[in-house]
């Protein structure tokens, strides 16, 4: 398949020329792409890029049938400028077919139209995953159905399309009689395949793949998309790997899909969650695992009523920091029985527990909680606190706290005046100023 497409020149970049891109190939699984880019002296040299779904880009070009003497002679920059090009792909093809957030082709170094051609099909591939594989392993086996035996010697072949192809059928089958391969699969140094092979173990969600699902959840270069299944993977096998999930609530990114597979998990996850929030404390403040905190807090809320219970004693706790994630967990699950605790946490010695806890009240929703808030406003003097303690009297929605909320609005210049006048407008549709109908009528 030959297609010419025009694109034109970009003197900034500098890597794609004037003349023509052409598709030269377009079959199942490969992209080749012939286009000119610009070597020394701003001549042209046409370039061969190829592209393979499991993850290989290999390329040409005319200077690389020169010795390397005459290629310095000249001062030619071919090599270098397809390397860069290599460089640019290689992860966005890894993480294109496994992830649904957009490429971004366009910021390789070269222009729209090949890249266009790239993500399209990288998306196209994404799409079709089975049926490459399939056809792939047919062109290599024959035009009939793919049994387990064409499988597992594809899964053994030196050929790593094939390879690839027999990893994603064993995914998209869930046949846990492949699970030896695909572990051995994930542990290649070809990125490419151990991706594949990671995309079907967590369809199998078998057991024996509980140590590649564990450091692959926790490895950042994964694409976000497969760590999320391998969580889900995880959550799937069983209770008794929490450990391995709650490391990877230290990943802002997974904290949401984590407290999915918490929440399915049930009442099993929860000594396991209180223990390492407990265990943390202060350690959690900044440093490397500063988003494990939030995560604890999403991940027990996600639990709902039944960590109520040891949410409440462990605002006793002598460590601040433990006690202001127990509050803010108590707001985001909401329980009345949380009311009584937290109205003596507005006691507490740590302004940021006092803070927590006027911000979980107005989660609760109990309208007792009005007049301690509107006394906690009169003594409470950090700026943080009062703003929660406005945003959770307005959250309450009582006319009583008007006149309240707009003497903070019209006295301060800070956070809790600025939280007063949205709740005014917000909640209440009351004007930030008082209403001076009457006196412009008189001064008129």
């Amino acid at each position: 398949m030959r297609k010419t497409i025009r694109t034109r020149w970009s003197e900034k970049s500098r890597v794609v020329a004037t003349h023509n891109c052409e598709v030269l190939s377009d079959q199942a699984g490969v992209l080749e792409l012939r286009f000119n880019i610009v070597c020394a002296r701003r001549n042209v040299h046409p370039i061969t890029l190829r592209l393979a779904v499991w993850g290989t880009v290999e390329g040409s070009t005319p200077c690389d049938l020169l010795p390397e003497s005459a290629r310095k002679l000249i001062g030619s920059e071919c090599r270098q400028r397809l390397n860069g090009i290599f460089k640019a792909l290689t992860p966005k093809l890894h993480h294109g077919l496994y992830d649904d957030r957009p490429l971004q082709i366009e910021n390789v170094s070269f222009l729209n139209t090949p890249a266009a051609l790239i993500d399209a099909f990288i998306q196209g591939s994404r799409e079709r995953m089975q049926e490459t594989a399939e056809a792939l392993l047919r062109h290599e086996f024959g035009n009939h159905a793919i049994n387990n035996e064409h499988i597992r010697t594809a899964l053994k072949s030196v050929d790593p399309g094939l390879r690839w192809g027999a990893a994603i059928i064993s995914g998209s089958r869930h046949d846990r009689s492949m699970v030896p391969g695909l572990i051995k699969l994930a542990k290649e140094r070809d990125t490419g395949i151990q991706m594949a092979a990671l995309w079907a173990l967590t369809k199998i969600a078998d057991v024996r793949a509980l140590p590649v699902l564990q450091q692959w959840l926790l490895d950042q270069r994964t694409p976000v998309k497969l760590r999320v299944d391998a969580a889900v993977a995880l959550g799937r096998i069983g209770y008794r790997h929490i450990p391995a999930l709650i490391k990877g609530l230290d990943f802002k990114e997974l904290h949401e899909p984590l407290s999915a597979v918490f929440q399915e998990i049930g009442s099993p996850a929860l000594e396991p969650l209180m223990r390492t929030l407990l265990d943390s404390g202060r350690r959690l403040v900044g440093g490397e695992h500063h988003y494990l905190a939030d995560g604890l807090v999403k991940a027990l809320a996600a639990l709902g009523q039944v960590a109520v219970g040891p949410l409440i004693e462990t605002l006793k706790n002598t460590d601040w920091y433990v006690r202001g994630h127990a509050a803010e967990t108590l707001g985001r699950i909401g329980d009345s029985r949380a009311f009584e605790p937290l109205l003596h946490a507005l006691d507490d010695p740590n302004d940021s527990v006092r803070s927590s806890a006027a911000w979980a009240l107005g989660r609760v929703g109990n309208p007792r909680a009005v007049e301690p808030l509107i006394e906690f406003l009169k003594r409470e003097k950090e700026d943080m606190a009062r703003a929660n303690a406005i945003v959770a009297l307005g959250s309450l929605r009582d006319r009583r706290v008007i006149s309240v909320l707009r003497k903070v609005a019209q006295s301060e210049h800070c956070v809790a005046a600025l939280k007063a006048k949205e709740a005014l407008w917000n909640q209440f549709n009351e004007p930030i100023w008082p209403r001076r109908t009457k006196s412009l009528a008189a001064d008129g």
